[in-house]
């Protein structure tokens, strides 16, 4: 009897455990791509899963981007480079090696491009082709800018330019500009610094700026033209009036602020509360009048938090220590760069004002209330 008992129960907790515990699946095994990834390109699994979300490799072609990626650390790339290039441009891993990477490495090589900018450009690169897309370009660019350190310069400052048709897309807004009479090396400089503004920008819009500029009495051979153009032609006419409204509020006249702008067009190029709020820590804080800033209208593209406050800060105790000139003008003092306010005037008085530097350095991080 009690063995009777003892069966049923072992019977009814036998069912239970049926009922109740989850069926175990063997585990899946990775996709393809992940283990291609892993095994034979050696990237972490986590990098792995990220990029296989993005691009499914071919099992009938596993050696391929194994190849790609021996191929660009024969070229000197670290596994760190290779990595952070793959989850960007994965495509580059579907490449031939001798048709199409190798030839373009040694074609861009040659123009002087060297290092992560190399690298970059060849990923972005990888469906044009060299003979008839890339080869008419840099012509195209180098009979323009003069020479292939600056083509190299301009294309990377903007990558884009190696992917869209330049030619189309630049060309109509160079001849605008040389018909408006503004000399070819200041359209030179502007492609070499900001190449985006004159590949985004439509004829139309070419057009009304440099009109824009002129009114405002700038002269087209003057140095500051293609300054005022730049920040122009980057804003719509309602962003435009916007800035201007923003000065007015602050008390500033149609002339003041159009000799702020003259004298720094670059001013106009920071958002309307950046304006304002720079201006009043300026004026408020810093107890700088109005005319200071229009005369320098450079200190309004200065952060607060980076430059202002703590350069106000160290004037202010060396002003109090006798330790500058009593005619020395803050305006003066915000400009000057990192390494001379610290070689001249943070590290040398640093023993008689204790914690100076780290007053100046921490006084970079504090977040303004303004």
């Amino acid at each position: 009897m009690a063995n009777n008992c003892l069966r049923n129960l072992f019977c009814l907790m036998q069912k239970r455990f049926i009922k109740t515990s989850p069926a175990v699946s063997p585990p899946s095994p990775l996709p393809f791509t992940v283990q291609c990834l892993v095994n034979s390109c050696g990237f972490p699994m986590e990098t792995a899963l990220s990029v296989s979300q993005k691009i499914q490799l071919s099992e009938k072609k596993p050696q391929k981007p194994k190849s790609v990626v021996s191929f660009l650390k024969s070229q000197g790339f670290d596994d760190t480079q290779i990595v952070k290039l793959v989850e960007k441009q994965p495509g580059i891993l579907r490449c031939e090696v001798d048709s199409n990477l190798k030839p373009k490495f040694e074609f861009l090589a040659k123009k002087g491009f060297t290092g992560a900018p190399l690298l970059y450009a060849v990923a972005g690169l990888r469906e044009r082709a060299l003979n008839s897309q890339l080869d008419p370009l840099f012509e195209y660019l180098r009979s323009l800018l003069g020479n292939n350190e600056d083509v190299v310069s301009a294309i990377m400052r903007y990558p884009l330019l190696l992917t869209v048709n330049v030619k189309v897309k630049l060309q109509s807004n160079v001849d605008l500009l040389i018909n408006e009479g503004v000399p070819i090396s200041g359209i030179r400089k502007l492609i070499i610094l900001k190449p985006r503004v004159l590949i985004m920008s439509k004829n139309d819009t070419t057009i009304s700026a440099v009109k824009t500029v002129k009114n405002m009495g700038l002269d087209v051979r003057g140095p500051m033209f293609m300054y005022a153009f730049r920040v122009v032609v980057s804003l719509s006419e309602e962003t435009l009036k916007k800035k201007v409204d923003v000065f007015k509020s602050l008390g500033w006249t149609e002339e003041q602020i159009l000799s702020a702008f003259k004298r720094y067009p670059s001013c106009f190029a920071a958002s309307e509360d950046r304006i304002r709020n720079t201006v009043d820590f300026c004026v408020n804080t810093m107890k700088l009048k109005p005319e200071a800033l229009i005369a320098d209208p450079i200190i309004l593209t200065l952060g607060i938090d980076t430059r202002l406050r703590p350069r106000n800060y160290v004037f202010k105790v060396l002003q109090s220590k006798n330790l500058i000139k009593l005619n020395t003008k803050i305006e003066w003092f915000l400009k000057l760069s990192e390494k001379n306010v610290m070689e001249k005037y943070i590290l040398p008085h640093n023993d008689q004002i204790p914690n100076l530097l780290e007053m100046y350095s921490s006084s970079k991080v504090k977040k303004t209330n303004v």
